[in-house]
């Protein structure tokens, strides 16, 4: 089984920035064409979880669908640093990359939630991770996407997030080995 995530800057605005992680992201985004070229050569299926606040076309938008995910918490705090569209910051805006996953035969969409929301982190509760969830499953409906998978971001859960997903409609979840080294834990 094949499990990426696809979160751009999302995934690390907490702890890295642009000067020191941007090449990374770029060179990610060069990865993912290389990749489903060679997924498609070879018949390899894949998950490609995704944060949905990258799928956004612009950053009105985003501010837009932040807002509706934030109901129960902020969901993006500080947007200063993200541009206006993918043209000018590929960082965090991915659309056109998504849908080349989301056309290529064999591959799944399965979410990473909006905000890359860390479910365990401190002032984080269940009700604001599903608002979050639901904004990204909303969004994927958008796109005629039916996502039945999460990849919770940094591995953190626990029994409520996952009967949060549940009720939501989501029957997968990528998790790790039942090893204490791998429990989930805010800060990690």
């Amino acid at each position: 089984m094949i499990s990426l995530d696809y979160e751009l800057m999302w995934g690390v605005r907490d702890h890295a920035t642009r000067e020191g992680y941007g090449r990374n992201v770029l060179g990610g985004r060069e990865a993912i064409t290389v990749m489903l070229d060679m997924f498609q050569q070879r018949g390899i299926r894949a998950t490609w979880a995704i944060v949905g606040a990258l799928l956004c076309e612009s950053k009105d938008e985003l501010l837009a669908r932040s807002e509706r995910a934030g109901s129960e918490g902020d969901a993006l705090p500080d947007l200063d640093d993200v541009g206006p569209d993918e043209r000018r910051d590929p960082y965090y805006f991915g659309a056109s990359l998504a849908r080349l996953i989301a056309a290529c035969e064999g591959q799944e969409i399965g979410t990473h939630t909006f905000s890359h929301r860390c479910a365990l982190e401190e002032g984080q509760t269940p009700k604001a991770f599903a608002a979050d969830v639901a904004s990204a499953l909303s969004q994927l409906q958008e796109w005629g996407i039916r996502c039945r998978s999460i990849a919770f971001p940094r591995n953190q859960y626990s029994p409520a997030h996952i009967e949060a997903c549940g009720r939501l409609g989501l029957t997968h979840f990528r998790g790790n080995e039942a090893k204490w080294f791998y429990a989930p834990a805010p800060g990690k």
